[in-house]
């Protein structure tokens, strides 16, 4: 894991402290600057924590939209009816990883920390980056919320 600026914080342990650059790009520019924080690793995941379980996520001041996390390692995220991407998914280190793919062949790589919820709510940390010349590309770290549905 990085700290958002580049900087290998190698393995986390709950409690931990992280300094991350908290700024998000894309082709419009940049979206999200929430300047540099520093976090608190949370209670780490573990497979059993998101496997067959679907959740509402938002990230970057977006959302809340519904990620599904097939037992298979397969899932779903879904940002409106009929507005559904594909998506392989691991826990390792006690992070969710992701790739997600959509019907044009674009694909984002996200992986999502636990920390301590924030002041404002935000229970995770979302690393994003895309495959370089993708024209709908997303790169950064950000914070974000997400809940498991009941």
């Amino acid at each position: 894991m990085t700290d958002g600026g580049g900087t290998d914080v190698g393995t986390i342990t709950p409690g931990m402290e992280i300094t991350v650059d908290l700024s998000v790009e894309n082709s419009s520019g940049i979206h999200y600057d929430e300047g540099t924080q520093t976090l608190v690793i949370g209670t780490l995941y573990t497979e059993a924590d998101v496997s067959g379980k679907t959740f509402s996520f938002e990230q970057f001041g977006y959302g809340p939209w519904s990620v599904t996390f097939n037992a298979d390692g397969t899932g779903s995220i879904t940002f409106a009816p009929g507005d559904t991407n594909d998506l392989t998914w691991q826990v390792s280190g006690g992070r969710i990883y992701y790739t997600e793919t959509d019907a044009y062949g674009d694909s984002w790589s996200v992986v999502i920390t636990p920390i301590e919820v924030t002041t404002d709510g935000e229970n995770v940390l979302v690393e994003i980056s895309s495959p370089e010349g993708q024209a709908d590309f997303e790169n950064g770290a950000g914070l974000g919320v997400l809940t498991e549905s009941p």
